[in-house]
């Protein structure tokens, strides 16, 4: 989250050069995600991963405001919008007892 709130940050004002930095960044998140979603399928895994991101949540604490903020100088953008609906999310844990939905 920090160099995407960094990308939006600088880039407000020159919305093309937003966007290519965003598919750029999320070219390279979409690694480490698919990585989390293969680890959310084993249960230990999945727990020691909720654990670790969790870690973050206090550091990570406003930066999605300060994204948003700055990301609506440019949400009328063609670009934008196109990188923004392919920004990847690490899913969400399954509750204990539900098992996680294959890929």
């Amino acid at each position: 989250m920090n160099e995407m709130a960094a990308i939006v940050r600088r880039d407000r004002a020159d919305c093309p050069r937003m966007a290519a930095a965003l598919r750029e960044l999320f070219g390279r998140m979409q690694l480490v995600v698919d990585e989390a979603r293969r680890m959310a399928e084993d249960a230990a895994l999945g727990r020691q991963l909720t654990s670790e991101l969790r870690a973050y949540d206090d550091a990570d604490r406003g930066l999605a405001d300060a994204i948003f903020g700055d990301l609506v100088a440019c949400k009328d953008h063609p670009g934008v919008q196109d990188a923004m609906a392919t920004m990847p999310v690490v899913p969400a844990p399954a509750p204990a007892s539900v098992p996680a939905p294959a890929p």
